[in-house]
């Protein structure tokens, strides 16, 4: 662990309660505060990793909602594109007529012409 700060007992306690004892005694604070360091290391662990799953959980359902929302935009965006090449469709339609009644116009017109050019 890190640097563990224990006072030595003071040398009127340490005559009092002998060698030994003292000795005890520090070791017995040593053990507390490990025990208390690593049950509070636990409970922070505990704390954070139910924080943490809380977090995920609601991440997911803002993620899921977010799905759901681009899946209603990219609908809405479909549709659009269906109108468009409908459009489109009916543009080439209109096209596709008026090329056609060119080309009948200009096999028509070309009898016509021809014969004004031999009544002329």
């Amino acid at each position: 662990m890190g640097l563990e700060l224990v006072p030595k007992p003071s040398k009127i306690l340490r005559d009092a309660l002998g060698d030994e004892v003292s000795d005890a005694l520090i070791e017995f604070i040593q053990d507390s505060q490990r025990f208390g360091n690593k049950t509070m290391i636990e409970l922070s662990t505990e704390k954070y990793e139910r924080r943490l799953a809380e977090e995920t959980g609601k991440l997911r359902v803002e993620i899921a909602e977010l799905r759901a929302e681009m899946h209603a935009g990219f609908g809405g965006v479909q549709e659009q594109f269906k109108d468009v090449y409908k459009a489109i469709f009916q543009v080439q339609e209109s096209v596709q007529t008026q090329t056609k009644w060119i080309v009948a116009s200009v096999f028509g017109a070309v009898p016509f012409y021809i014969a004004l050019y031999k009544l002329l």
